[in-house]
């Protein structure tokens, strides 16, 4: 062996004996020397000890050691996690997660002739796992929280592992942990503390025996191996689990791809064909998005009175004229009876102010537009690009959506709920009857079709499977606007309070016998006349009545003036 290689045995001490000690081996000297060392770079699984129920047929590789090598430990397992004992022994209600990052096979030769120890047997190493572990304490009872912590840790593993990107990592780095703990006993209270741990990991700058895959009796008459592995601290209460089993079906892990599929940080730009994301993200997330269980069934029966209204991203009423900076465009007129199915898994919050903020690029954008000569216009090019509207909470699930233009149904639609709650799919049945929409296919979000005879079955495949979840409904919009800083809103308030003031200049006027000026703007800021000019002729700040101002010929490009009574000055007049 190289220098390096010894330095190695030495420091995880691969050459010293194994005293065995509560689900534990403690080394005592160093027994073998030189010998052949063999590095392997580990891509197996990572492995998680989580708790069971009952451990009463549960049996893990320490008692198959215990047996076979009929070891006398009097120790109880229990009577030392009580008297907290420093053997790291895991409490019932913990789980540790091995993080394997090199196996090791190491075979020395004996210093001097191996002599028994009284009342315990003395083992040696042939091949380990060299890594870190991660504790949890006091496993979350909190069925989402707890999805949510494994979540997070899951994506730390997979970025220090594999290199892996993340749509959420800036937000990610900021999430706060509880109950967790590296190998040394330290508390890792965030995600930025985790990372640099698994990352010294990963890198090779931190290491410590975590698992002993073969171990040989050190006594030559005992010269069998045991070759299963072995966890310290492990106990009957915990089973082991693969990573991939321990999040399987995680929810938390789709929120990456959830947030690039449906754009949760765009805001939605109304147009005449419905509600767009915008072509630039309008939010940054300062956390991971929270998310609460729903698992509601709903029915929703109304008239379109707006095309743009029936699109694939749902929309359920909205007050075209009250949403401020838009584009202006023709909205054409229907009376469409649209029936919508939701079923509705989980409620995902996407602006709160703990959660995500408004973009750099946003604030930038429209405090440049408010400094514009022509802010409103300037500010409605900004809204066009980021959006109108943006969705506090989204529902994700499933929704179905059939459409009618039968006369006989609009007359009785007044007589009838427009949503209602329901629990068996007769309630659906009975109501679109009474609308003679029951014989109608049913649409999903990717555009297949469903008949009432197929829903159950479409609720039972959305239900168990969260990677069929879709957009089921947006519930809560709000201008995207309000969500700027009260500064910025007070400003874009004052500017819609006002918004008939779209400029405002000075026109200079000669002292010659000139009556006619024409004002050009300089680029096109307005989309039709409809704006009315102020202004008078000013001279030393003062007004003069003398002279009668008259602005005609108004069109998009700009208008003109024409002065009456106009007298010869010798001075400048300004307008």
């Amino acid at each position: 062996m190289n220098e390096s290689e010894k330095e190695l045995v030495q420091y995880l001490k691969l050459n010293y004996g194994l005293i065995y000690k509560n689900r534990n081996f403690i080394p005592s000297k160093p027994i073998v020397s030189e010998g052949q060392l063999k590095l392997e770079k580990y891509t197996d699984q990572i492995w998680i000890y989580e708790p069971i129920q009952d451990n009463s047929s549960n049996s893990v590789a320490w008692d198959s050691f215990i047996n076979k090598f009929a070891i006398k430990d009097d120790d109880n397992s229990l009577k030392f996690e009580k008297n907290q004992d420093q053997i790291p022994l895991l409490a019932v209600t913990d789980i540790k997660l091995i993080i394997p990052v090199l196996k090791i096979t190491y075979s020395g030769n004996y210093i001097e002739p191996p002599t028994a120890i009284e009342n315990n047997q003395e083992f040696l190493s042939r091949e380990v796992l060299v890594g870190g572990f991660l504790i949890i304490r006091n496993v979350l009872k909190d069925y989402l929280e707890f999805d949510r912590l494994k979540a997070h840790i899951a994506w730390a593993i997979y970025e220090a592992c594999w290199e892996s990107k993340n749509l959420l990592k800036s937000a990610i780095v900021r999430s706060k942990l509880k109950n967790v703990e590296d190998l040394n006993g330290n508390p890792i209270h965030d995600m930025e503390t985790l990372s640099n741990y698994l990352n010294q990991i990963y890198k090779f700058e931190t290491a410590a025996v975590i698992s002993y895959e073969k171990v040989v009796p050190v006594e030559k008459k005992n010269n069998n191996s045991f070759d299963a592995r072995l966890i310290p601290g492990i106990t009957n209460y915990h089973q082991a689990i693969t990573i991939k089993d321990w999040v399987k079906d995680n929810i938390h892990l789709n929120l990456p791809f959830w947030i690039k599929e449906y754009q949760f940080n765009h805001a939605m730009v109304v147009t005449s064909h419905g509600l767009v994301p915008g072509t630039k993200p309008a939010l940054e997330f300062l956390s991971v998005p929270s998310i609460k269980w729903e698992r509601k069934n709903g029915l929703k029966i109304s008239i379109l009175q707006k095309e743009l209204l029936y699109s694939k991203i749902y929309l359920d009423e909205i007050d075209i004229e009250s949403i401020q900076f838009l584009t202006p465009f023709d909205i054409t007129s229907t009376n469409v009876i649209q029936c919508n199915v939701f079923h509705g898994e989980v409620v995902i919050t996407i602006w709160e102010k703990q959660i995500s903020k408004p973009s750099q690029q946003l604030v930038k954008d429209i405090k440049d537009a408010l400094n514009d000569t022509n802010p409103y216009k300037s500010l409605t090019n900004v809204f066009s690009e980021y959006g109108h509207v943006i969705c506090t909470e989204i529902t994700l699930g499933g929704r179905l959506s059939a459409s009618s233009v039968n006369d006989q149904a609009q007359g009785k639609f007044c007589q009838c709920l427009k949503y209602v709650e329901w629990t068996e799919l007769k309630i659906i049945k009975d109501l679109l009857k009474e609308f003679n929409m029951d014989d109608q296919n049913f649409i999903t979000y990717d555009n297949s079709d469903k008949n009432l005879d197929e829903i159950n079955t479409w609720l039972k495949d959305i239900s168990k499977n969260p990677n069929l979840w879709s957009l089921a409904n947006q519930p809560k919009l709000i201008s995207l606007y309000e969500i700027l800083d009260d500064e910025v809103k007070r400003q874009i308030q004052n500017l819609l309070e006002n918004k008939q003031i779209l400029m405002t200049g000075i026109t200079k006027l000669s002292s010659k016998t000139q009556r006619y000026y024409r004002v050009n703007f300089n680029n096109y800021l307005l989309t039709n006349n409809d704006y009315q000019i102020i202004g008078s002729v000013i001279m030393n700040n003062e007004r003069l009545e003398i002279l009668n101002v008259k602005f005609q010929m108004k069109s998009i490009s700009g208008f003109s003036i024409i002065i009456e009574e106009y007298k010869k000055l010798d001075e400048e007049i300004r307008i």
